[in-house]
């Protein structure tokens, strides 16, 4: 048997140089003990698990980020045989030992250890086809489960011993084009910190948002911003959960503000001027990496046209109201090697306030933000832009978005999307082909929402309680054009959920109010959401406007008169499949308010209205399985093996 063992050895060693080196790596734990590797072709996924034991290792995929249900492969090399294992398996109904599966469907490459580490690799179809007990790999975020013990089972997988809870953990990450930060060692590329160093996080309200002006580095000409990536404290990183830094406007009046220490975003404290901060330039949220633009884009620094100053918003998520102090903020490289082009950030979806409505008790409920075609026509030439990366955006009950596209009422592939999105992974999604918009093109930004354990609606806002629908595309080449929202007309809005009138405040009155044409009653005015869904300096919605839905009393109809409007939200059957279902048709499908915004703070056009878009859908392709042949087990040793 010794000839054939090397004969099968040389087979997988020639497998191994026809597949290309190793593309991504990871390490899964914090401790730095599980690294995983794969590579990706059109067909497979190879994988590589290099951890410190000389027991087994595991690696699944899981719907929760638990066993419960996971698609399971565990490998290990026997210390007395030198023979190596490799056995699929599939997590139970409940978080137990995994089960052996029928079907084999992981390929074992290779095999080794020394007297510290095992390193196991393999391979699998994206998706197997065994709809039974494996997870389809996809472009959507996946929850990858890791487990390591110090024992080998014992042949055919027999005796698998507990791994313990340190020696297993989960991550959310995207396994087909994932982001690389590795930075080129040119000389010319150089990086300048934004930082709010030392802040103390107040023990009295779970979510800040806080702001501060910065100055660009002092250039001679102009640059090249060509990436970025967080700085993040060592403890309570779990605190940090967005950084936004926006270009500003090149005001001199901003100088003043450089030595100002910040103040809480979108609230009366914060200087009006900050309100001319509004081209996002860094979008990183909870869980990311940071980004890497492609080496034909960049975003100018330095121009006689770009700005000098831009301003950090730092949202902190802190539910155990903790009082304590951390630093935190992005790197910016940049370069004097300029790229072909100069890019920006488009934001498309939802305007963040309280017109986004998701009852509760939803297994899913899908909310839609619609750019249209006048929005696009207006602000781009006739060779229109090119999307490069995607962020999609939203709190903790989404579940699932995405951004589609639509020309001449035919819908083209979709730009981006996650079916399986992870709040606490949220990384710029690399497209595998850039995404050219023409004049005259629409988008529409859709989020599904899972709110089953609520028992009251979640409003749009910027608590992570509350919810956001919105996709931050990078696109070149640069254009006027900042945001393209909307929302759903504030008559239409009052009307979905019944209601006719309000005492003291007629439709039209309430409509100027929350856009903030006047203000309600000459009270004083309020402060602004935020810069994403800022409209221009005359109609700003009202950061405060969902304490000014407390002061709304229903007048008629008459079921529901002297009922104030959260009381009656409270009170709907939210239960009623039929009622939700209604809702959710009329705010998707109905009519949407458009805003146009331009990166001057001013609105290419003034609000529009439209009816959601006739357009041809996209068909659904069914996928059909090629991937049957699976490796059922060796009768004899119950394993996939190399000798």
């Amino acid at each position: 048997s010794e000839p054939r063992a090397d004969l099968y050895l040389s087979i997988c060693v020639l497998v191994l140089c026809v597949v290309q080196a190793v593309s991504y790596s990871m390490y899964l734990d914090r401790n730095r003990l599980f690294l995983l590797s794969w590579e990706t072709s059109a067909e497979n996924i190879v994988f590589q698990v290099e951890a410190e034991t000389r027991g087994y290792v595991g690696l699944g995929f899981s719907p929760t980020g638990g066993m419960q249900n996971a698609d399971i492969v565990i490998g290990w090399v026997d210390d007395s045989t030198g023979r190596s294992h490799l056995l699929d398996y599939h997590g139970g109904s409940t978080n137990s030992a995994p089960i052996l599966d029928t079907l084999q469907d992981y390929t074992l490459l290779s095999a080794r250890q020394n007297g510290t580490h095992t390193v196991i690799r393999f391979q699998r179809p994206w998706d197997t086809c065994d709809r039974e007990h494996d997870y389809a790999l996809s472009n959507d975020t996946v929850k990858v489960i890791w487990a390591m013990d110090n024992t080998d089972p014992r042949e055919g997988g027999l005796g698998l011993s507990y791994h313990g809870r340190q020696n297993r953990g989960t991550k959310s990450l995207y396994l087909n084009n994932p982001l690389k930060m590795n930075l080129t060692t040119k000389e010319t590329v150089q990086y300048w910190d934004i930082t709010l160093d030392n802040f103390t996080l107040p023990a009295q309200v779970d979510t800040v948002y806080w702001c501060k002006i910065f100055k660009a580095p002092p250039l001679n000409s102009k640059h090249h911003m060509i990436g970025y990536e967080p700085i993040l404290p060592a403890e309570n990183i779990e605190l940090i959960h967005h950084i936004l830094v926006y270009e500003c406007s090149n005001s001199p009046e901003f100088e003043q503000y450089l030595n100002f220490s910040g103040a809480y975003c979108y609230t009366d404290q914060m200087p009006k001027l900050f309100s001319n901060c509004l081209l996002p330039v860094v979008t990183w949220a909870v869980g990311a990496t940071g980004e890497l633009f492609p080496p034909h884009v960049g975003l100018p620094l330095g121009d006689v046209e770009s700005s000098t100053y831009f301003m950090i918003e730092v949202h902190y998520d802190n539910p155990q109201l903790t009082q304590v102090t951390v630093s935190s903020g992005v790197r910016v490289h940049y370069t004097s090697d300029l790229r072909q082009y100069d890019g920006a950030v488009l934001i498309s979806g939802l305007v963040t306030s309280p017109f986004q409505i998701i009852p509760p008790y939803q297994k899913e409920f899908k909310t839609t933000g619609y750019c249209d075609f006048l929005c696009i026509q207006s602000a781009l030439s006739s060779n229109g832009i090119n999307i490069t990366s995607v962020v999609l955006h939203s709190h903790l009950a989404g579940r699932k978005i995405r951004l589609r596209h639509i020309r001449s009422g035919i819908e083209l592939p979709v730009i981006s999307e996650d079916n399986n999105y992870d709040f606490n992974y949220q990384e710029a999604r690399i497209l595998p082909h850039e995404v050219q918009i023409l004049p005259g093109d629409e988008l529409i930004t859709e989020c599904f929402y899972e709110t089953l354990d609520r028992t009251e609606p979640t409003v749009g806002g910027h608590t992570t309680r509350q919810e956001m629908c919105l996709a931050f595309a990078l696109y070149y080449p640069r254009t006027s054009l900042a945001s393209c929202l909307s929302m759903t007309p504030v008559q239409n809005f009052f009307k979905t959920f019944g209601i006719n009138k309000f005492y003291d405040y007629d439709m039209k009155e309430l409509e100027k109010i929350f856009l903030h044409l006047m203000t309600p009653h000459n009270k004083e005015e309020t402060t602004t959401l935020a810069p994403e869904v800022k409209l221009d300096n005359n109609s700003l919605l009202l950061f405060a406007d969902g304490m000014l839905m407390t002061q709304l009393v229903i007048e008629d109809p008459e079921e529901f008169r002297n009922k104030t409007f959260p009381v009656h939200m409270r009170d709907m059957p939210w239960r009623d499949t039929l009622l939700t279902q209604a809702i959710e048709k009329t705010l998707n499908y109905g009519k949407h308010m458009t805003f146009c915004r331009l990166n001057n703070d001013s609105l290419a056009m003034a609000p529009q209205i439209f009816v959601y878009p006739n357009f041809t859908s996209l068909p659904k392709v069914e996928v059909e399985c090629t991937h049957m042949k699976h490796r059922v087990m060796d009768n004899a040793s119950k394993s996939c093996h190399l000798e």
